[in-house]
């Protein structure tokens, strides 16, 4: 019984609402959605809701202008839209394929509730693509090797995550040069730039011979795919063996002959040294070490040598007086030699003769009925005596 003969149930005081279950997230177009249930008002109608979005540094901050807890709308169908562009902005700055993450709590006219967990699998969707199409790499001789060059294209959104760089066989397939140019290496991305060893380059499965060109391709990938595949591209030239040297020259200097020629084209190899032939007598050739040694450096430099004439009219080559010096002449590199020049030379080996001795005085005798005259040849002082002048007195 109650007092004063009267009954009914002592009211219970309203508290703070429940806390409210973790909210949820997801992507609508252009939007997220921000979605919670109603907790238990305990007594005391909810008069709003205090929405707070995770942002990039983790911390969380209210959102008023879309997800305002005040709003009749917005607590009536706990729910509120953010335009994904303001999620990308301050002070949220959340970048693309982040996770919308939010927290909810209600209050009324006792207070507030506690914050709930945090909630939201909604995940802010990419609007990159592939990266452009690379455009054609270089390629260039260093040394001993081939560098692969490219220019980084936009990658449209989406850092670039690795490079596809080929190489052209000598039976125009191209392939994948892993060891050297790794286009997953963070260097290489770096730099858009490989190295790969032209010994690599000649060897299986690219089998590019001396002289050949080095082609390559490079593709870009990001988290979206790949680019297009470049054109092919590179001028590199692999190093060959010289060009065959132009005919030598040969020239009368006092008595030497010199021999001179134009160095070739070493098509990529330096010209390490020359070899000198000289023309014998008998039309077979030799080199001449002594005065013509091709891998002297100043012969090099100079392409140039000097050979006595004495020499030349010694063993083995025996070219006497009058005699037309011949030559060739072929350029050795790392690769290997040239062909042999033609021969070349038009130096003559001056006449050293002199006219021939006076005859001794000649001998008159009577044979019947003639006169014999007789006479002792003179030395012809190295020139063939070609005639005689008879007087008779």
């Amino acid at each position: 019984m109650s007092a004063a003969g009267g009954t009914g149930a002592i009211p219970i005081p309203a508290t703070a609402p429940d806390t409210p279950s973790a909210p949820t997230t997801i992507v609508s177009g252009t939007n997220i959605v921000v979605d919670w249930n109603t907790p238990s008002d305990n007594g005391a109608a909810i008069t709003s809701y205090t929405i707070k979005i995770k942002q990039n540094d983790s911390i969380f901050s209210e959102e008023l202008t879309s997800c305002d807890g005040t709003d009749a709308t917005v607590k009536a169908n706990t729910q509120c839209t953010i335009p994904i562009a303001t999620l990308h902005a301050s002070p949220f700055l959340l970048p693309e394929l982040s996770t919308i993450v939010a927290t909810v709590l209600a209050t009324n006219s006792v207070g507030s509730s506690a914050t709930s967990s945090q909630g939201g699998t909604a995940v802010i969707p990419s609007t990159a693509t592939a990266p452009d199409t690379p455009v054609a790499p270089t390629t260039t001789i260093l040394g001993s090797n081939v560098i692969v060059d490219w220019a980084a294209p936009s990658d449209n959104g989406a850092e670039i995550l690795s490079y596809t760089i080929k190489i052209k066989q000598n039976d125009l397939s191209f392939t994948t040069e892993l060891t050297s140019c790794d286009g997953t290496d963070a260097t290489i991305k770096t730099n858009t730039q490989c190295t790969i060893p032209i010994t690599t380059l000649q060897a299986s499965p690219y089998s590019l011979p001396d002289g050949g060109t080095v082609v390559a391709t490079v593709l870009a990938t990001n988290s979206v795919g790949p680019s297009g595949t470049s054109s092919e591209g590179g001028t590199a030239v692999l190093p060959d063996v010289p060009d065959a040297p132009a005919a030598p020259t040969t020239t009368l200097s006092g008595s030497n002959i010199v021999v001179d020629w134009t160095a070739p084209n070493d098509n990529g190899a330096t010209i390490t040294s020359y070899t000198i032939k000289i023309k014998h007598n008998d039309l077979s050739f030799s080199t001449e070490l002594t005065n013509c040694d091709g891998t002297v450096a100043a012969i090099k430099t100079n392409t140039q040598c000097t050979i006595p004439i004495t020499t030349l009219q010694a063993s083995p080559y025996s070219l006497p007086d009058l005699s037309t010096v011949k030559a060739t002449v072929l350029a050795t590199n790392d690769v290997g030699a040239s062909a042999t020049s033609s021969e070349g030379g038009t130096a003559v080996l001056p006449n050293t003769a002199t006219a021939p001795d006076t005859p001794a005085a000649p001998t008159t005798t009577v044979s019947g009925s003639n006169i014999i005259v007789d006479w002792n040849a003179p030395s012809d002082n190295g020139a063939t005596i070609t005639s005689y002048t008879v007087k008779i007195k």
